[in-house]
């Protein structure tokens, strides 16, 4: 029996055996090995002619960096050139308004604008650690400012100086 295919098919057809062939002969190896260190008396002989017999190196796999999945938020780098722009800590409410000028953002979008400000904001400062916060005593809101204006976890004198 003779089957007919065109060229493209047949060339893919025949990888495909001959890959399937490679891990049965393979398999056969192994399966042979794993025999005599058992003790068994089974004799197996795997011959393939025709075959490359020469030992193909090893595909190395090398590990990449893993990807970031899903959309990227716009609003970590937003908080971040805000800091370096205005070169002072910011409240939240200073980077909201100037998200909102900045982004024409209607007022039916400001709920969730703050939120998505808040969770950027969270996530740099606990992942990533770029940012901080510090919060003045008495007052409920605090400020934001990058990680290196801080000096163990207190801002330092000279941008404590630049708050409102």
């Amino acid at each position: 029996m003779k089957i007919q295919v065109d060229d493209s098919d047949r060339i893919e057809m025949l990888s495909f055996y001959q890959a399937e062939l490679d891990k049965t002969v393979r398999r056969l190896q192994h399966l042979k090995s794993v025999m005599s260190q058992l003790g068994s008396e089974t004799k197996i002989e795997v011959v393939v002619v025709g075959m490359g017999t020469e030992e193909q190196p090893a595909k190395v796999r090398r590990s990449k960096q893993p990807r970031k999945r899903g959309r990227q938020s716009k609003w970590g780098q937003f908080i971040l050139d805000s800091l370096h722009e205005n070169g002072r800590p910011l409240r939240y409410s200073e980077i909201i308004t100037a998200a909102k000028i900045r982004f024409n953002t209607p007022a039916g979008g400001m709920k969730a604008l703050k939120a998505s400000i808040n969770q950027s904001a969270f996530r740099l400062r606990t992942k990533h650690k770029l940012i901080d916060t510090h919060g003045e005593p008495g007052k409920k809101e605090k400020y934001l400012g990058l990680a290196n204006w801080f000096e163990n976890g207190t801002l330092n004198e000279k941008m404590h100086a630049g708050l409102k």
